[in-house]
């Protein structure tokens, strides 16, 4: 029979993580909380409750004796949602904890990456995008690009049942200028990459510690993950995130 020391959790929300987190808290044995997710300051009243609702078990526990603050924007969601529970400010650990390494070279191909998470129907549809509003997103994104210049896409899909491999290629428009990927090594697509394409995923944060900029862009525009600059960039104006407005402003972004 094992005797912990110490419980380090990446969730503490439902089945046998909440298990786990209870006995450990009666027990009297540390329980220390790092989330998988990302979460940030939200921007409306609806994605304050989605936000809330995803935070339970997940950014703060009562069963955790320290809640772990991943970034800046955990921190900030944390003094939100966590109020007083016990918590330390670390840098990532569960995700951007790899340096992707910066490359300069006079490579004549800009690649741009998109690596996002749908989620299900009936799953936080408003944080999230649906599997339909997903497929519109790349619809448009790659028929944006296919007009730029010397741009690769690299789409990075995490396949589940309402949208498989298969079903994506089907309904993306046909061109050699993108590839759809569902294996290998993300940091290694972040590293090559010049900007990364998402609507909410924890890789907008790990674009930004790898010092990526990121375009927040999916099938709606009614949530921003982050905040983030609404013009296209120019010498004097720059920012790390951007968010276009309509599918119109997106070749300028």
């Amino acid at each position: 029979i094992a005797s912990p020391k110490v419980v380090v959790a990446h969730a503490l929300r439902w089945f046998e993580d909440a298990v786990v987190g209870e006995v450990a808290k009666k027990l009297a044995i540390p329980c220390k909380l790092l989330s998988h997710g990302s979460h940030p300051v939200p921007d409306t009243i609806t994605a304050r409750y989605e936000h809330g609702e995803l935070a339970r078990g997940l950014l703060m526990s009562s069963f955790a004796s320290t809640n772990y603050l991943q970034s800046p924007h955990a921190k900030s969601a944390f003094s939100i949602y966590g109020g007083s529970m016990p918590n330390k400010a670390i840098k990532p650990v569960m995700w951007g904890y790899k340096t992707a390494v910066a490359t300069f070279s006079d490579k004549k191909e800009r690649i741009i990456l998109h690596a996002g998470t749908y989620k299900i129907w009936r799953t936080r549809p408003w944080i999230y995008e649906t599997s339909d509003e997903f497929v519109a997103g790349l619809i448009h994104l790659v028929e944006v690009i296919e007009k730029i210049p010397n741009t690769k896409l690299i789409i990075r899909i995490r396949t589940a049942p309402e949208c498989s491999l298969e079903t994506l290629k089907t309904l993306l428009p046909s061109g050699n200028h993108y590839e759809i990927k569902s294996t290998g090594n993300f940091l290694d697509d972040l590293t090559s990459a010049d900007l990364l394409v998402s609507f909410s995923s924890t890789t907008i944060e790990e674009a930004l510690q790898a010092r990526k900029p990121v375009l927040l862009w999916g099938g709606s525009q009614r949530y921003h993950h982050l905040k983030a600059q609404t013009k296209p960039p120019v010498s004097s104006n720059r920012s790390a995130v951007y968010a276009p407005k309509s599918p119109e402003e997106l070749p300028k972004m």
